[in-house]
């Protein structure tokens, strides 16, 4: 069956593809964007925005990417070199109705990608190799400083939040 393809070409999500998330979506990481969905920090943000019933959480992955630091949220841009990797969370894909919810969370507009903060993108894992999933990438230019050389989204918040102490 050919894949459904949406007005950019990259395919239309169905029901068994994959989504990559990367940072404030991941779950247990709700604390980090207390605000940016309403209601307080109480449970993971997928559940706050209504789509987590239409998810269902494989596990850890990597992608190609570089991550960059935007306050509350992380920023992923396309890789430069081969060993520019990602750090996220795998999630299977139930309900593809949930994109529409995630769209405008992440602010992409199928109809506007030039005016979209983000594109949905399908991207090849790196880990697990062999599928691909939909991520959504940053649609504009960070500031360099910015970019978290971990690439993981996690380890870069416990740092944030516990900063090396000066002995002096």
């Amino acid at each position: 069956m050919a894949e459904r393809r949406d007005s950019e070409g990259a395919g239309v999500p169905e029901a068994g593809d994959w989504l990559v998330v990367y940072g404030s979506l991941m779950r247990g990481i709700a604390s980090a964007s207390a605000d940016v969905a309403g209601g307080g920090g109480g449970g993971d943000l997928l559940d706050r925005l209504g789509v987590g019933a239409g998810l269902r959480r494989v596990g850890a992955c990597r992608v190609s990417g570089v991550l960059y630091d935007l306050g509350p949220y992380p920023a992923l841009r396309a890789a430069v070199r081969t060993d520019e990797v990602v750090c996220g969370e795998l999630h299977a894909v139930l309900d593809p109705g949930i994109f529409a919810v995630l769209d405008a969370f992440e602010g992409f507009d199928p109809a506007d990608p030039s005016g979209s903060d983000y594109l949905r993108e399908r991207v090849p894992l790196l880990e697990p190799r062999g599928r691909s999933a939909w991520i959504y990438v940053y649609n504009r230019q960070p500031d360099a400083n910015q970019r978290i050389a971990s690439g993981d989204w996690r380890l870069h918040l416990a740092k944030r939040a516990d900063p090396p102490h000066d002995p002096a």
